[in-house]
């Protein structure tokens, strides 16, 4: 792992890929202070009336639901069409499926697409598998008796995508292999932003590689063990917040190399 832990920073770094980011406005000014601190270059453009040259220039395109409206829907189904004409990996954030009819029918409709990458807690990647509405949404709870690793599977030979699934341990997987990360702390289930940030440096991984396995175990990696680094010496939320940030721009392969505590699932 140590190898892919370097190129993968080494890539993002000198590369600096430029991310166009259609995320919600509750955690846009942390998608993009994260995607900046991993040496990514974030850029948020919204209307169709430039989407078509911004993504043209990009290296991937990172989609989040957490706030919709029909605008913003028709917005991400234009980007999407671009990211396929120009060849640019999609990474999708699939915030509240399963908690509410449109966000289902949505989520339904865009894991159709090409997506190199689909992020979500343990119950919005339930809902792909089992289509069943929760009324927790964006909480990463479901019974404990379900096998979270196998549900990430078949989400992932459903989709053919890299499925990323949070919560209190992480798997990520391409439907062959899957990886279980027993790093991070409760902490970032308390601050809003993490998992949409998250999803903004799984989309700086995918602009430089097309192994969208190796980059999301690394990168859901790397969110993990900055969230360890940021627990240290904190006073409370706003210190983890901030010192978040900070170890996002610092952190490097020996943290990774160290501190990772992936398994086989």
């Amino acid at each position: 792992m140590e190898n892919i832990f370097k190129t993968e920073l080494k890539t993002i770094r000198e590369n600096r890929p430029l991310i166009e980011c259609l995320t919600n406005n509750v955690t846009i000014n942390d998608v993009a202070n994260a995607i900046l601190a991993i040496g990514a270059s974030p850029i948020m453009a919204q209307s169709v009336l430039e989407l078509e040259d911004i993504i043209k220039n990009s290296g991937a395109l990172y989609v989040n639901i957490g706030g919709i409206s029909e605008d913003s829907l028709n917005e991400i189904r234009f980007a999407a069409k671009m990211a396929d004409k120009y060849k640019k990996p999609i990474v999708f954030d699939a915030v509240g499926a399963g908690s509410s009819k449109i966000r289902n029918e949505f989520t339904d409709e865009f894991i159709k697409n090409n997506l190199a990458i689909i992020h979500g807690n343990y119950s919005e990647i339930s809902y792909i598998v089992n289509k069943s509405l929760n009324s927790k949404g964006v909480d990463a709870s479901i019974d404990e008796s379900v096998s979270m690793s196998e549900i990430a599977l078949k989400a992932s030979q459903i989709t053919n995508s890299v499925i990323v699934a949070t919560g209190k341990v992480d798997y990520v997987t391409d439907g062959k292999v899957c990886y279980s990360i027993e790093n991070g702390v409760e902490e970032m289930q308390l601050v809003t932003g993490c998992g949409c940030m998250l999803t903004g440096l799984l989309a700086s991984g995918a602009a430089v590689t097309e192994n969208y396995l190796d980059s999301a175990l690394t990168i859901t990696t790397l969110m993990s063990i900055a969230g360890e680094l940021a627990k240290k010496g904190m006073r409370g939320l706003g210190d983890f917040h901030i010192n978040l940030i900070n170890h996002l721009s610092t952190i490097n392969y020996i943290d990774l190399k160290d501190g990772a505590k992936i398994e086989k699932c």
